[in-house]
């Protein structure tokens, strides 16, 4: 049995009792708060012990004892008494008590975990994990929305269970589970769980295995906190949860069927005629489902709805019933036409050449026509201009002559430069769920997302992605227009007219720095 105190002078004593109590001796190298609270755990045999506090600073420290010596080699090689677990930035209120749990991993690993539990600034419980390394710290999720459905296997088989979601008020998700073989057969197991809201759907998946020999199988997993679920928690009070699990011996297709599942749900159930709605995949890897029907390498078409896979474990449905078909062509942007855009409008912050199609797929327009839309592919890092076959055909001359979103007449090249801009939004962003989000929401607005107000707020933040790409094109429309000569028009683009436009803010300080 042993024993540890912080003095008067914030040092560290222990002493330790073997048939009887043994001097007291100090762990030098820090000192805490007077009064810090220390917590301890013993691994192995008992020889191996673990010491905790949070020091004056806030950071969390630790000691650890392998039946010889306190001290080991520290990063510089000298010996250390006390390592800091975590960076400057993980901290906890000084005096803050610490909880500490030893447990061991199930087979086939045997090895020891250790957590480090603390209550933050914030009123959150923070954590860490030693399992052969320590692990970054992370808050766990305080659920304002909680859902849990029954695994039910149906006929012979003998697995069952459950599985759960909480949903945080920061938009992080807990997803938790319990599985159990209560037969001889051994499975392979595949189980999803759904959250459906009017426009949205959350999806979470999860792999695992059990058997006569390890008949239970549990798994929690935090997701981060995500603006985009933080967005629609009030959705999500009245949302509807749905599981589905099979069981198989190859996890990969059961990945894929129960990912397929539940777009195929989502779909029918939801979205109808809608030409966009958001599902937000956490957790689930995309990688057989687009194998299954690719548009280019990051799409598949189910239930006549393109569904394009993003980052984040993200889908979008960009369209519905006009892209029944998987068959599509694909070229590469007419080079000379991108350079000139390139060098002229994006002083060369676009995309490279070769990261760039344009496909003959296009979404639905309220008038009928196909509409325009960008999107990059995961796999492969292309980034596809679908603009229709009319664009496709002649992405310079498209829509020449007829009236754009604002009204005004569009110019050669007004279309590539707006598709252009979702691409290097794309580039500059780095395509995150905020991004995919918002360009949802584009779609779903129609042609108010276009519009955007006088010049003055911040180019992220002030306008919709739309309406940013429609800044650009308009500010190209009107002062690259050439009848005569469309390239030459490009030119026309350093002249004072164009430089002192009001908007031209945007491109000189945002699109030509990248500065998104």
């Amino acid at each position: 049995m042993e024993i540890w105190a912080v003095d008067e002078n914030g040092e560290v004593w222990g002493c330790w009792w073997d048939a009887g109590w043994h001097d007291w001796y100090r762990i030098p190298g820090m000192t805490f708060p007077q009064g810090t609270p220390l917590s301890a755990t013993s691994r192995r045999d008992g020889s191996h012990l673990e010491l905790f506090g949070v020091g004056a600073d806030g950071c969390v420290y630790g000691a650890w004892f392998d039946g010889d010596n306190w001290n080991h080699p520290g990063e510089d090689g000298q010996p250390t008494y006390w390592f800091r677990r975590g960076t400057e930035k993980d901290k906890l209120p000084p005096l803050t008590p610490l909880a500490v749990q030893l447990r061991v991993v199930p087979p086939p690993s045997h090895l020891f975990a250790i957590d480090v539990f603390g209550v933050g600034t914030d009123a959150g419980i923070h954590g860490t994990r030693f399992l052969e390394s320590w692990r970054p710290w992370y808050r766990l999720p305080v659920p304002v929305i909680k859902f849990q459905k029954p695994i039910e296997s149906g006929g012979l088989a003998a697995l069952g269970g459950w599985a759960g979601v909480n949903v945080c008020i920061d938009g992080s998700l807990q997803w938790y589970g319990h599985a159990h073989d209560s037969g001889a057969d051994g499975y392979d197991f595949g189980v999803a769980f759904y959250l459906r809201s009017e426009k949205r759907m959350i999806a979470l998946s999860h792999n695992g295995s059990v058997s006569a020999s390890r008949p239970d199988h549990d798994w929690e997993e935090i997701h981060p906190p995500n603006g985009a679920v933080a967005g629609i928690l009030s959705d999500l009070l009245g949302a509807e949860a749905s599981m589905n699990m099979q069981y198989t011996s190859h996890i990969g297709q059961t990945l894929e069927g129960v990912v397929s599942l539940g777009l195929k749900w989502f779909v029918g159930s939801v979205l109808g005629d809608v030409a966009g709605g958001l599902a937000i995949f956490a957790g689930v890897e995309l990688g057989s489902l687009i194998a299954t029907g690719e548009f280019g390498a990051g799409a598949v078409i189910l239930e006549e709805v393109l569904w394009m896979a993003g980052p984040g474990n993200t889908l979008l449905a960009v369209a519905a019933h006009a892209i029944a078909e998987l068959g599509y062509d694909e070229k590469e942007i007419p080079l000379e036409a991108y350079e000139l855009i390139d060098e002229h409008v994006f002083h060369h912050t676009l995309p490279a050449h070769e990261d760039l199609r344009i496909t003959n797929i296009g979404g639905e327009a309220s008038s009928g026509e196909q509409r325009p839309f960008t999107m990059s592919s995961p796999v492969g890092g292309k980034i596809r201009l679908n603009m229709g076959q009319a664009g496709f055909d002649d992405p310079i001359g498209y829509g020449v002559g007829k009236a754009g979103a604002t009204g005004l007449p569009i110019i050669p090249y007004e279309v590539l430069v707006h598709e252009l801009v979702h691409a290097w939004q794309i580039r500059w962003t780095g395509f995150d769920l905020s991004w995919f989000a918002d360009a949802t929401s584009a779609s779903v607005e129609g042609e108010t997302s276009y519009l955007y107000g006088p010049p003055g707020p911040e180019f992220a933040g002030g306008f919709t992605i739309e309406g940013q790409a429609q800044i650009v094109s308009d500010w190209f429309s009107e002062h690259a227009a050439n009848a005569t000569d469309p390239k030459a028009g490009f030119a026309q683009l350093t002249e004072s007219k164009a430089v002192t436009d009001p908007y031209f803010r945007y491109i000189q300080d945002n699109i030509r720095l990248g500065n998104y």
